[in-house]
């Protein structure tokens, strides 16, 4: 059981590590507003891939069979959710002169949450490394659940203190320059997923 709970936090971190709109996201708020903001972002996201594990430990087929019907519209619908929290960051204007404030706030988890949610490919990829790791919840569903958790949970703590002992380093203005940067990115990534639903649904037509 202790194998399968250390194989299960392995597929946490790796289900967390990828670059993306949710690194970007922990980012710009781990610069912005200091290591606990990052860390309660990435708080979002881990909540999100236990979810994941949950529906790919009980419900296998069932998600599978969704994903694939469904997956032109979860495309389109997830990359314009991603593109506005996009926008939000690029134009997100500070009173303060681009200074850090350190400061934790329930949006910080709840929009990594609704980005991850509207990535149908992070539970492709939570299925995928399920599957590498041969990590499967038959000895016990609720512990490959839980270390799931602790893996992302460690990886956005670890990650988050990292990028807050970087950015101390950053001068103050150069951290409005930073949303836009990474709003950009984010911006770019759900117009990736827009394009690519849209493109699906016209050439099957």
């Amino acid at each position: 059981m202790i194998f399968s709970f250390l194989k299960a936090i392995l597929v946490g971190v790796c289900a967390s590590a990828p670059l993306g709109p949710i690194c970007a996201l922990v980012i710009q708020k781990t610069l912005n507003h200091g290591r606990r903001a990052g860390i309660a972002t990435g708080m979002g996201s881990a909540l999100a891939d236990t979810m994941f594990a949950a529906l790919a430990v009980f419900a296998v087929a069932a998600v599978q069979d969704f994903i694939e019907n469904n997956n032109r519209v979860l495309l389109i619908c997830g990359g314009v959710i991603v593109m506005g929290l996009g926008i939000m960051m690029a134009l997100k204007k500070r009173m303060d002169g681009g200074k850090r404030m350190n400061k934790v706030s329930a949006k910080f988890p709840a929009q990594a949450f609704v980005m991850a949610l509207s990535n149908p490919g992070a539970l492709a990829l939570m299925f995928g490394l399920m599957l590498v790791f041969n990590v499967d919840g038959s000895e016990d569903k609720l512990i490959t659940i839980l270390g799931v958790s602790v893996g992302a949970v460690l990886w956005w703590t670890a990650f988050s203190t990292l990028v807050d002992r970087l950015g101390k380093k950053l001068k103050p203005d150069n951290l409005v320059i930073v949303n836009r940067i990474f709003g950009i990115l984010v911006i770019a990534f759900g117009s990736w997923m827009t394009v690519k639903g849209l493109f699906s649904v016209f050439s099957t037509e």
